[in-house]
């Protein structure tokens, strides 16, 4: 039997590369290429997810200003200015972006009072095996686990942050399965070593995503509907999208058990594509609305693939080898370990 550090680590993000493209997945997480200049959105979402930890402690108070927060990571974590392209197709400056965003979440929610922590941020690993038998690890970090002190629902905060807000998918999404199917045994797992008091019994109702635009807030002027108004004082025929939304997700006993066998079927595929046992095949998007190819971070190096050009020289000159699953391995020495099978 494989030791604990020894097996293979998946989680749901992989799972979503894999499921786009598996030449993408491949060049990614077989050969552990990574772009030597970091995605800006990918990084404004990681000091939008530190802001919002140090914001959400346990308990009913809340931490340090999150805009305090961000521009405090943003001048720890990155090493040069990096500029966003928001909504409306203008440049921000990241850190204002930022900083403005964060104000504008508080202007909304405040203290966010309604919201109990029970627990922060942390890391679980749950213990399976593929439908071939072979063992692996479901990694993965919760945001914080939370009652709305309204409902008195239990639920997993999620965080995100996009250029602009879509929730239509969110019943399918397969992290808010995997949070739910995996966040319902870590709160039974937190309850036996008695992290969460004994007494204090839970389940868990929901997933919480907790949406903010990628924008700067309207400067005009609202009236007590929150209606932007013109200057004259009459209601502007233009109205911003949202910049919030919070959108729990439910999830039942049937989503688990299909989600679980999904996850064991796409990992003995990934292993058999691993083993040179089932081809690795290119899904180049067809257009609108799938147009992943042109988020792709190998997008250039695909289309020399595509033409047999010189793309193993490109990517040695784009491209770093790093371990995906770095963080995760150290996370494996404090996550709540769960074993499934």
């Amino acid at each position: 039997m494989p030791k604990r550090e020894e097996l293979v680590l998946l989680r749901t993000s992989e799972r979503g590369v894999w499921g786009q493209c598996h030449q993408q997945w491949a060049w990614r997480f077989i050969d552990n290429l990574q772009p030597r200049t970091s995605s800006p959105p990918l990084e404004f979402g990681t000091l939008w997810h530190k802001a919002m930890a140090d914001y959400y402690i346990p308990g009913k108070k809340r931490g340090p200003h999150p805009a305090k927060s961000f521009k405090l990571y943003f001048d720890s974590d990155v090493a040069s200015k990096f500029r966003l392209r928001n909504s409306d197709a203008e440049w921000d400056d990241a850190l204002e972006l930022g900083v403005a965003m964060a104000e504008n979440y508080v202007d909304e929610f405040g203290r966010d009072s309604k919201i109990e922590i029970i627990a922060p941020e942390m890391p679980f690993a749950y213990r399976m095996t593929d439908v071939g038998g072979q063992p692996f690890w479901v990694v993965g970090r919760f945001d914080a686990l939370f009652r709305w002190l309204t409902t008195h629902e239990y639920g997993i905060l999620e965080h995100k942050t996009a250029a602009s807000i879509s929730t239509a998918h969110l019943q399918m999404d397969e992290q808010a399965g995997t949070y739910f199917m995996f966040g319902r045994l870590w709160v039974k797992e937190l309850q036996r070593r008695l992290i969460i008091p004994k007494g204090n019994l839970l389940e868990l109702d929901m997933v919480l995503y907790n949406f903010a635009r990628k924008a700067k807030p309207d400067p005009r002027p609202r009236d007590d509907a929150g209606i932007y108004l013109n200057k004259d004082g009459t209601q502007s025929k233009t109205q911003p999208p949202p910049y919030f939304a919070r959108v729990p997700v439910y999830r039942d006993e049937e989503d688990s058990k299909r989600l679980v066998k999904r996850i064991r079927q796409q990992a003995w595929m990934m292993r058999q594509q691993r083993e040179g046992k089932l081809p690795i095949i290119k899904t180049p998007s067809s257009g609108y609305p799938d147009r992943h190819c042109e988020a792709c971070p190998f997008k250039a190096m695909c289309e020399l693939h595509e033409t047999n050009g010189d793309w193993r020289s490109y990517a040695e000159m784009n491209y770093d080898v790093e371990d995906n699953y770095a963080e995760y391995r150290e996370d494996l020495k404090d996550a709540i370990h769960i074993d499934g099978t």
